[in-house]
């Protein structure tokens, strides 16, 4: 799962601005990432840091900027989640910025190890300034040749992102 900083966004302030960093740093995780989560018999409670001990149950998976939609391409096992980059205050999350981050799986052999997930692919998509929206949901699809296609929210509207190419390949305003 993700964690947007979006969940610490007050009504009168509904933009990205720093004090949802302030947010997440003080009241939260101390960091925007991707957590993954051990169902059993234990009940749930977060960590702040990757698994450390037996009774940990969410494990940090990476940190990232602005992570919210999160899913798995149809021909692999590789995990997508995109970052709603939004706002101006972020020097890496520029508003107009659609990005996907892919995750294989490492070589580790143990399945709740942090480093059992490595980026292999970084998409990113930016436009000029004005365009509003991000990289948010999507879902993941095969083309006719039956490769890898996320069908995706992006800055400006709806966007085709090819998987092989790395790159934006349609946008629909």
């Amino acid at each position: 799962f993700t964690d947007p900083v979006y969940a610490w966004m007050e009504k009168e302030r509904y933009e990205d601005l720093p004090y949802l960093d302030d947010r997440v740093k003080n009241q939260g995780p101390g960091y925007c990432g991707v957590y993954r989560s051990r169902v059993d018999n234990v009940h749930l409670h977060t960590s702040t840091e990757n698994k450390t001990d037996e009774h940990d149950n969410v494990e940090l998976v990476a940190k990232m900027d602005r992570p919210n939609g999160i899913g798995f391409l149809k021909n692999s096992n590789t995990l997508v989640v995109s970052d709603c980059c939004m706002g101006t205050h972020n020097k890496d999350c520029q508003q107009g910025t659609s990005r996907w981050t892919l995750f294989k799986p490492g070589s580790s052999t143990c399945s709740y190890d942090s480093q059992s997930w490595e980026v292999f692919r970084v998409i990113e998509d930016r436009q000029a300034k004005g365009y509003y929206g991000c990289a948010d949901g999507f879902e993941a699809i095969l083309n006719s040749r039956g490769e890898d296609v996320l069908v995706a929210a992006c800055a400006g509207g709806m966007c085709l992102v090819d998987i092989q190419d790395g790159k934006v390949v349609a946008r629909l305003w």
